[in-house]
């Protein structure tokens, strides 16, 4: 299938999800990142903060987590620039100050700039993906141009709600596939993939 058809399609079957569903999907895919994931090395980590009227995963199970058990690591949330299609990066601590803009992204004001070549690991919000680790977002490229231009050996970790679907159709050069994706009951490719050294033994 096209991306604005997958895209059409996985919007519309959020919308049936309860509120109560969602959170408790959101804490099980927290769960299972932190079950999976050694954290060990990683200083900074990139994540989204959810649009609510889009009925994304809830991140905050993530914040919450990290910052009670992980003090290493350093959170970093991203800043959008509508004129560009850019992402800037920002440090992101209990101090931090959040506004909402027009389109219902909550972002950082006045926090400190983070570069985007320190950042270690990000996960991705998505609409769907595919068997091949492709992801299909809002349509805007903000996410392909940020890891650009990030570090080559960035972990890409997507979170999602729904299983993968065979294949996106329309994938394009730009389209930068992911390493893993979360779900509630498993993570795309494999758990227990012995290529990544992420993975908890």
């Amino acid at each position: 299938m096209q991306k604005n058809e997958l895209r059409k399609y996985f919007l519309e079957q959020r919308k049936k999800i309860s509120i109560s569903s969602l959170e408790k999907q959101s804490q099980l895919i927290s769960e299972r990142f932190f079950k999976h994931f050694n954290l060990a090395e990683v200083n900074y980590l990139h994540l989204f903060l959810p649009i609510q009227k889009q009925y994304e995963i809830n991140t905050g199970f993530i914040i919450d987590t990290i910052r009670q058990s992980y003090p290493h690591i350093n959170l970093v949330i991203p800043k959008t620039h509508c004129s560009t299609y850019q992402l800037e990066s920002y440090l992101f601590d209990t101090h931090t100050q959040i506004v909402e803009n027009r389109y219902g992204i909550r972002e950082p004001v006045g926090a400190l700039k983070c570069f985007d070549e320190q950042i270690d690991l990000v996960l991705l919000p998505l609409i769907c993906f595919d068997k091949y680790g492709f992801r299909v977002g809002y349509g805007q490229g903000y996410y392909d141009r940020f890891l650009s231009n990030c570090r080559q050996d960035i972990l890409k970790i997507g979170l999602s709600l729904f299983d993968p679907v065979d294949k996106i159709d329309d994938v394009n050069p730009y389209d930068l596939r992911m390493d893993f994706c979360i779900m509630v009951d498993w993570i795309w490719p494999s758990e227990l993939n012995p290529r990544f050294s992420c993975l908890s033994r």
